[in-house]
């Protein structure tokens, strides 16, 4: 049998119908330890064999994972022994934000909490104080009381210095913010 060009040589020995395939790994491998081949295997395609029937067991609860930018949804009413792990494949949409909306909230008092409702499905943000003071600071938050007594959770930025997020989906939310500093504007742009 000839070299094969994928990381494994054959043997030449041992061959019978029992192990028709044998091969070592070329390039290092070592053999696993502490596990047995499955009853009923010999070699590569023992090995294979086993796996799949192991896998052929397994049934996958309905629901659905997303992975990177793909959703995998599994239906269990379609599981056979044919067809074990039977999976939909949906691209999740990757389009870029592409409609913003700007706000101007002006926060009238110092170290006191004013809030934006952001538009639906909110996928960047990006938040800077209008006419303020370096040095001074800023306070934002996506949940109330957080913002005008700095109580954490809260992100804390100075004057000069933009807030921005992206690659996110705020299905729905409200931010609120305080200032050090009174009479300043707080520009948001948010795209969805």
């Amino acid at each position: 049998m000839p070299d094969l060009n994928v990381g494994v040589e054959t043997l030449g020995l041992g061959i019978s119908t029992s192990n028709p395939f044998p091969v070592k790994d070329t390039n290092g491998g070592n053999g696993a330890t502490g596990i047995t081949i499955p009853t009923g295997g010999l070699g590569i395609l023992g090995w294979l064999s086993g796996i799949y029937s192991r896998l052929a067991g397994v049934v996958i609860a309905a629901g659905s994972a997303l992975i990177g930018s793909v959703t995998i949804t599994a239906n269990s009413a379609l599981v056979s022994t044919a067809n074990p792990m039977p999976v939909a494949l949906a691209l999740v949409s990757t389009a870029a934000p592409s409609v913003p909306t700007v706000f101007n909230v002006t926060l009238t008092n110092a170290d006191t909490e004013y809030s934006q409702a952001l538009p639906a499905d909110t996928k960047k943000l990006l938040v800077s104080i209008r006419s303020g003071v370096v040095g001074d600071n800023y306070r934002l938050a996506f949940v109330t009381g957080k913002v005008a007594t700095p109580t954490a959770p809260y992100v804390y930025l100075t004057e000069d210095l933009p807030y921005s997020v992206e690659g996110v989906d705020i299905a729905e939310g409200t931010l609120y913010l305080a200032s050090s500093q009174a009479a300043v504007v707080a520009e948001i742009t948010a795209w969805t």
